[in-house]
Parts: structure tokens; sequence; C-alpha cells
């Protein structure tokens, strides 16, 4: 077999699940459910979140990115004070 890179159609169809399965919000903020029965991430895992939309919106220009990766630097930023 051989190796090949997802395509962008692909891409975006796994992001989209993803987020389905494990993004939530909470007014004006936004989590990552730790798995599929709920919790939320812990401060490492957000970071690679927030950096996996921006590599997103690089590729997409979405806007929808920056508003969630906004909705996530909030919630990190509330839950350490």
């Amino acid at each position: 077999p051989v190796a090949r890179a997802f395509t962008s159609v692909e891409a975006d169809e796994i992001f989209v699940a993803y987020n389905r399965a494990f993004y939530f919000t909470n007014g004006n903020q936004g989590f990552y459910h730790v798995n599929t029965d709920g919790g939320k991430t812990w401060f490492w895992e957000r970071a690679k979140q927030m950096e996996k939309i921006l590599h997103v919106h690089d590729r997409t220009t979405n806007p929808a990115c920056m508003s969630a990766n906004g909705r996530l630097i909030r919630s990190a930023t509330l839950s350490a004070s």
C-alpha cells in the first residue's frame, strides 16, 4: 500500500467531525471534551487544540475558526485565574 496525504475535503470533514464530537461552548467560552463521555481538556491539550484551529484557519481562512479560538482562549484565561 502507498501512503498518501489527506485531501482538503477529507481534512475539512475530519475537522468538522472532531468538533462535532468534542467541541462545546458555555456562554462566550469554548472547550473540548476529554473524551466522548465529557470532561474538559487540560492546559497543554488546549494549547494543541488552539494550534490545530489556527492551522485549519491558515488553510481555509474560515472565520469560524478564529471565533472558536477566541472562545478557547477566554476559557483558558478564566480557568487560570
